[in-house]
């Protein structure tokens, strides 16, 4: 079998990823790998973070979205006027999102030396039982989900 597979594959690329699971306290409440994004963002001169939320999976229309307290690593409550986003009661649980801290710390410094004149960049990490693991940062990433927990952007502006 592993020789037709490397044949099968010998032309293609692809990736191959240890399997990971979530954080102790996480895996109590959700056993399926959750996603934590963190969005910074600079003036070029300092560098920040903008949001940051869990992209959970739910099995039924793929992802939930749950923000996060910046400062505390708390899991924030849904924006009241955006009804079809349902809370996860059941992550509400967690005191604090575990290695909060750690991602936010390496988020803002991965976007200072990696992507310093890039005006915003969303992080992904996943949060396992040895601390916050940094998979990939995204210069063009979609504002659908940040909608769906803060409302539409411009809203505010108008």
């Amino acid at each position: 079998a592993y020789f037709a597979w490397r044949k099968a594959t010998a032309e293609m690329d692809y990736l191959i990823q240890p399997c990971y699971e979530n954080a102790p306290s996480i895996r109590e409440i959700h056993t399926e790998l959750i996603t934590l994004r963190v969005l910074t963002k600079t003036n070029c001169k300092t560098w920040d973070i903008d949001f940051a939320y869990l992209e959970i999976p739910n099995g039924v229309s793929g992802y939930q979205f749950q923000a996060v307290d910046l400062i505390s690593g708390q899991l924030l409550p849904s924006v009241p006027e955006m009804k079809h986003v349902l809370d996860i009661w059941e992550f509400h649980q967690l005191a604090l999102l575990p290695h909060w801290q750690q991602a936010a710390a390496l988020a803002v410094r991965a976007h200072e030396a990696l992507a310093p004149e890039i005006f915003s960049v969303a992080w992904d990490f996943i949060l396992v039982e040895d601390g916050a693991m940094l998979l990939e940062g995204n210069s063009s990433w979609g504002v659908c989900s940040l909608q769906k927990l803060r409302g539409p952007l411009l809203a505010k502006m108008v």
